[in-house]
């Protein structure tokens, strides 16, 4: 097992600062808010010995145009980190061909789609959300995200978790 950190948005920690202290508490990765990868944020992933298992965040919503830019955006900044997966959150239901098309931009940069599903969202379900690890991985890397407070407030069931293929969860 790998302990990873999900930096919180609200944070206001330099990014070299969050992964020094993510280090000494024993972490070994540490997500990142795409709009903070740059050349120093590389050098201090570095310098703490951290990997970086997210980037935060791919919102996949009606606007199809808009939807493929920032997925382009954020294959680029998923391939200056090195982040092992894109985290992808929808506002949306949409065509499986277009998270297919996301799903490869994303593989290409070195990172799979990990698909959220949360009960306040337009992917409400356990269910939901592997009908989008499928579509994403037909193209490419993809997994569920499992949140262990989107489950407790979900409709979801034990079973509804044991159901999902081990191989096909992201984190």
């Amino acid at each position: 097992m790998r302990l990873a950190l999900t930096p919180d948005g609200k944070w206001d920690l330099a990014t070299a600062d969050l992964v020094a202290a993510a280090r000494a508490a024993g972490f070994t990765a540490v997500g990142i808010n795409a709009d903070q990868v740059d050349a120093r944020a590389v050098e201090a992933y570095a310098a703490a010995g951290v990997r970086c298992h997210e980037l935060l965040a791919f919102v996949v919503g009606d606007d199809e145009s808009a939807t493929m830019a920032s997925a382009e955006q954020l294959a680029d900044r998923a391939q200056t980190i090195g982040a092992e997966w894109v985290l992808t959150v929808f506002t949306a239901k949409v065509p499986p061909q277009r998270i297919e098309r996301c799903a490869k931009l994303f593989d290409t940069a070195g990172a799979g789609m990990a698909v959220e599903y949360t009960p306040l969202g337009a992917i409400p379900t356990i269910r939901d959300g592997m009908e989008f690890v499928t579509a994403a991985g037909r193209a490419a890397r993809a997994g569920l995200l499992i949140d262990s407070w989107h489950f407790c407030f979900s409709d979801n069931t034990w079973g509804d978790l044991a159901a999902v293929p081990l191989d096909d969860i992201a984190y």
